[in-house]
């Protein structure tokens, strides 16, 4: 996890939003690296645990997921975000109460 971002500040955002139950969306094309954030972030936040749901790899046909009331992570491919903006419009709602991650930039950030 460490070597996807170039600055430590989105790290400290990360664990701070995971600290807080903040649901987690992380975004990228690879479901390898899908995976390897969220356990990334898992192990940075030790000695605490996430008790809360959390899905590596979100099938794009489950993306109401997101919606949910309770905090999540989550990561959800280019694909599936794509169609997320398409048939779902993102409410200001979804957007502000969850923290976006895009694995794919190449000076990766949160939203």
């Amino acid at each position: 996890l460490l070597s996807l971002f170039s600055d430590f500040r989105i790290i400290m955002k990360l664990i701070t939003a995971v600290m807080l139950e903040r649901s987690v969306i992380f975004i990228s094309a690879n479901p390898a690296k899908l995976s390897s954030a969220i356990l990334g972030i898992k192990s940075l936040i030790k000695p605490f645990s996430w008790c809360n749901t959390q899905i590596p790899v979100l099938p794009g046909d489950l993306l109401q997921i997101l919606d949910s009331p309770f905090p999540i992570i989550v990561g959800i491919t280019q694909e599936s975000y794509a169609q997320l903006l398409e048939d779902y419009y993102l409410e200001s709602e979804l957007v502000e109460s969850n923290t976006w991650v895009y694995l794919d930039q190449a000076d990766a950030g949160d939203g």
